[in-house]
C-alpha cells in the first residue's frame, strides 16, 4: 500500500515469505513533487523486486486487482499460488 501515512505505506505478505511479512515503503508527504516522484520510483522498484522474488521461488501470479478502502487509499492486491511440482 502506498500512502501519505508511514504506518500505511507497506507491502504485506501473507503467509510470510523469506521470513518477511511486511516491507516498509516510502510514505508520500509534503509538497515536493520531485521527492514524491523519487519515493514512488523507489516503491515501484521494491514492489517489482518482491514480485520477481516470489516468481523465482515458484509462486504463480493468479490475479491482480485494485482495492479501494477510501478515496485516498487505493491499493493493488496480488494473488499468488504455489505452483504444483
Amino acid at each position: 500500500m502506498e500512502s501519505g501515512a508511514k504506518s500505511l505505506a507497506k507491502i504485506l505478505i501473507v503467509p510470510a515469505f523469506q521470513g518477511k511479512s511486511e516491507i516498509q515503503l516510502e510514505d508520500f508527504g509534503g509538497f515536493s513533487t520531485e521527492k514524491n516522484i523519487a519515493k514512488l520510483q523507489h516503491n515501484n522498484e521494491l514492489i517489482q523486486q518482491q514480485l520477481s522474488d516470489l516468481t523465482v521461488a515458484g509462486w504463480e501470479l493468479v490475479q491482480t486487482y485494485p482495492f479501494i478502502s477510501s478515496p485516498s487509499l487505493v491499493t493493488t492486491r496480488y494473488l499468488f499460488r504455489k505452483a504444483k511440482n
